[in-house]
């Protein structure tokens, strides 16, 4: 990516009862929650209990700040659970 470009990152979470909490991580550390989008999707399971989500990370006009690895954390709010996606490294070049 280039300075001042635009990033997207996308994650699906899996089913969970109730429907899972998203956070995004930068190198291991959170990154504002209301920088991102979440959306639920697809059928309900066990009379409309569980669910899947998915959460959308907008980086707009990126500097060499937003570099880093980003993951995505899904958490079930009842059991404490969570579960984390692949990291995706995002590089910033340019000037």
């Amino acid at each position: 990516m280039l300075i001042d470009d635009t990033v997207r990152l996308d994650c699906v979470t899996g089913y969970s009862a109730p429907p899972a909490d998203v956070h995004w991580l930068q190198d291991g550390v959170e990154v504002t929650t209301s920088r991102h989008a979440v959306a639920d999707f697809g059928s309900r399971r066990d009379g409309g209990a569980s669910g899947q989500r998915s959460a959308a990370l907008t980086l707009e006009a990126v500097s060499l700040e937003n570099r880093g690895t980003y993951e995505c954390v899904a958490v079930n709010s009842m059991s404490g659970e969570s579960v984390h996606s692949l990291q995706a490294f995002v590089n910033i070049t340019g000037i």
